[in-house]
């Protein structure tokens, strides 16, 4: 994961959304149908076993396919028989087997523990989600609670209908709101200065939009249907005019998200240099945001980012010219549609069926147990994985997994050392780094690091009070962060996530014990098995720092671009071979989405709107390849650095060699929903299957060596056409 794909505001608990323009039946819960030419609805699918139901076994086999040989499709080689003998879930919109088959194992661990823990033998620690998790369950108080946060929502923003300046008093009202975790409009976060690693910046954005990608907007359809289920929402609120109102949110949305980036476009806005905002300017350029109650909180010494200077002109521009009621309506809708569950189900159902038509979202619910599993999970993540960490990790080889990372860094080093297009002193500078990142792998080593939440007080009964409580936590952990050096040693992600990142501004690799399961990493495999697959990720996520966007920062986190001209140069010369393929990969991934994906009866793009997302997602100037870009650099770099650890100048056995590839094929196996796969081409930087899977070892040398590919064959490249960019 790079970090411009790490989650940008903290303490963030409530969706952002609005809509708007059809009339919709308020006595039934199901959204209107619109499709002129789907064979297949949703309602006609049979869900199928829930996850629950589903056997996920600690080794899961994968036979090889016996139709399809390595050279003609190396993911159907591979996945194929393993695929077809799964049944995707009712309740999950996909399921990859290296990291869900994992994943579900821990979840049902922690699903028992919340279940059957002791609360009078508790740790302090452990009460804060015991209760969270028994304030989840507890619906009949959820109900009641939702009630009274509505009302006293609605009140709160209408008394002030008689104030002398009612707007003005609102805007005020909400400014203060951004620091209680009450309904607002501006979230904020904590993130390393450009310049200056050891401290932290303010950035602050107002995110009003509610469907995951500007194209979305676009789809007469989906703005049909999003329109009706939005109109609901305030005739559930007993607000009149209910269709006025979502019309006009959803015009506001619709040019909103014109607007804010992209995906492709918000990986640049991360790594440009920003010179910043004062104090004053934000007050003199974005009055209406009303961030004087979160400045008054924030050290004057302390820079604030300038991310989005085209978000917070529009959204200061549109407040100033909206009434009390439109922007009354846009808050109510951006924090209150998550809360209406429980005491408002015609909504819910309304609402969950829109994402099931239009977002790939599964056609069942999860069990509550599950529900609120996965809610305790997220909120407190580290506190419940140092509870359970021993019970599922008794004796992880943790030296012997740190050896293996090491061989891989001295691998990265050697063949930086002779790379033949990096200048002399661009590769020091590039060997100094990567000589100087930390890796944090298995878990925290001192109790420090773990960074728990701090102690509070959580009610069995009060559900949303305890978001509310946790959310003021995590904006409280921003704001010390904002006046204290920078602690680049403690951990962001939880020991026992299935999943792995480099963080550029802390120049470190962490990967948790986590994904440290099979396929990924097999404690009695040989190494070079195990290289196929962790050893990628190592590689892959290591070699950020080293790709466009990470060679901006140097050895100790700051924007300090090491590559000269000629290098960077040399370097996209390289990546746009690679973005050529990917859009072709796109396109023939697109020819195959019957094959490649689970109906779900979601509206089916032509192929020519889809083939348009392969050369244009997004409705922008960025491609298919533009977006998943430092991903596609991350795999092929990863596979290169993996195989030459596993294989040193080629040598090994052809057998060896095949299965090093078989593991890598084992990581990407996935089965998901068409809405999920589309709406994933679109906003997901990492290519989707069966790309991530074919397309980085086709540069690969020892993959036409195991496995005798010749040209006419599918997966062959000309020797002269593979890219080994290091």
């Amino acid at each position: 994961m790079h970090k411009s794909q790490k989650c940008l505001i903290i303490g963030l608990m409530f969706a952002f959304t609005m809509i708007g323009c059809s009339k919709f039946d308020s006595s039934n819960a199901a959204l209107p149908a619109t499709p002129e030419k789907e064979v297949v609805t949703v309602e006609e699918i049979d869900p199928g076993k829930t996850t629950s139901e589903t056997d996920i076994p600690v080794e899961r086999d994968f036979p090889l396919n016996t139709k399809v040989g390595p050279c003609e499709d190396f993911y159907e080689y591979v996945c194929r028989p393993a695929l077809d003998n799964f049944e995707l879930p009712s309740d999950r919109s996909r399921w990859t087997f290296a990291f869900s088959d994992s994943a579900e194992r821990l979840m049902r661990v922690k699903k028992e523990h919340l279940a059957n823990s002791n609360m009078s033998t508790a740790t302090k620690r452990a009460k804060q989600y015991l209760n969270f998790y028994q304030s989840c369950m507890n619906v009949d108080a959820r109900a009641k609670e939702e009630l009274r946060t509505v009302s006293t929502t609605i009140r709160s923003f209408d008394t002030l209908k008689a104030a002398n300046k009612p707007k003005e008093a609102l805007l005020n009202l909400l400014g203060r709101n951004s620091l209680t975790a009450n309904a607002s409009l501006v979230s904020i976060g904590a993130e390393n200065n450009q310049k200056n690693s050891n401290v932290m910046d303010l950035i602050f954005d107002v995110d009003v939009r509610s469907l995951p990608d500007r194209s979305y907007y676009a789809m007469a359809e989906v703005m049909k249907d999003y329109e009706a289920m939005v109109a609901l929402f305030f005739t559930s609120l007993g607000i009149s005019d209910a269709e006025v109102r979502a019309h006009k949110l959803v015009e506001f949305e619709k040019a909103f998200a014109q607007v804010y980036p992209t995906r492709a476009e918000m990986r640049e806005v991360w790594t440009k240099e920003d010179a910043g905002i004062t104090r004053s300017e934000i007050k003199t350029l974005y009055p209406n945001l009303k961030m004087d109650a979160i400045l008054a909180q924030v050290p004057n010494s302390t820079f604030i980012r300038h991310l989005f200077p085209e978000v917070y002109a529009f959204m200061n521009e549109n407040l100033e010219n909206m009434s009390f009621e439109e922007i009354r309506d846009l808050v109510l809708f951006v924090n209150l549609k998550g809360d209406l569950n429980k005491a408002y189900p015609q909504f819910y159902n309304a609402y969950r069926a829109f994402q099931v038509r239009h977002l790939g979202v599964p056609p069942v619910e999860a069990a509550l147990d599950e529900q609120c599993t996965e809610t305790t999970m997220g909120a407190f993540a580290k506190e419940m994985d140092e509870a359970l960490y021993e019970q599922v990790f008794p004796n992880f080889p943790e030296d012997k997994f740190r050896s293996l990372v090491e061989k891989i860094r001295q691998t990265m080093d050697s063949k930086l050392q002779s790379n033949s297009w990096l200048k002399p002193e661009t590769k020091t500078l590039a060997l100094e780094k990567l000589r100087s990142i930390r890796m944090q792998v298995v878990k925290p080593q001192v109790e420090k690091d773990w960074d728990f939440l701090p102690l509070a007080k959580y009610k069995s009964t009060k559900y949303l009070k305890n978001i509310q409580t946790l959310s003021l936590a995590n904006q409280e952990i921003t704001l010390q962060k904002l006046k204290a050096a920078a602690d680049k040693d403690k951990w962001s992600m939880n020991p026992l996530m299935v999943n792995a990142y480099y963080n550029p501004s802390e120049s470190k690799f962490v990967m948790p014990v986590g994904i440290l399961q099979y396929p990924f990493f097999d404690t009695t495999a040989s190494d070079f098995v195990n290289l196929g697959a962790v050893g990628m990720v190592v590689g892959h996520e290591v070699g950020h720092s080293f790709d466009d966007e990470g060679s901006k920062f140097d050895k100790d986190g700051n924007i300090n671009p090491w590559m000269s001209e000629e290098d960077l140069e040399n370097l996209n010369t390289l990546a746009k071979r690679l973005d050529v393929q990917m859009v072709a990969a796109c396109k023939a991934a697109i020819d195959d989405l019957e094959n490649l994906t689970v109906e779900d009866g979601s509206p089916m793009p032509s192929k020519e709107e889809l083939y348009k997302n392969c050369e244009n997602p997004g409705e922008t100037d960025k491609n298919y390849a533009d977006l998943t870009r430092g991903e596609n650099m991350g795999d092929l770099s990863g596979m290169h650095f993996a195989y030459e650890t596993a294989f040193p100048g080629g040598a090994g056995s052809a057998q060896d060699k095949q299965k090093f590839f078989i593991q890598y094929g084992k990581v990407w196996c996935t089965k998901m929903r068409r809405g999920e796969y589309l709406k994933r081409m679109k906003t997901d930087p990492h290519a989707q299957v069966p790309m991530r899977t074919n397309e980085p070892i086709k540069h690969l040398n020892g993959f036409y060596e195991a496995f005798q590919c010749q040209p006419g064959d599918k997966m062959y490249i000309p020797e002269n056409e593979r890219l080994n960019i290091w």
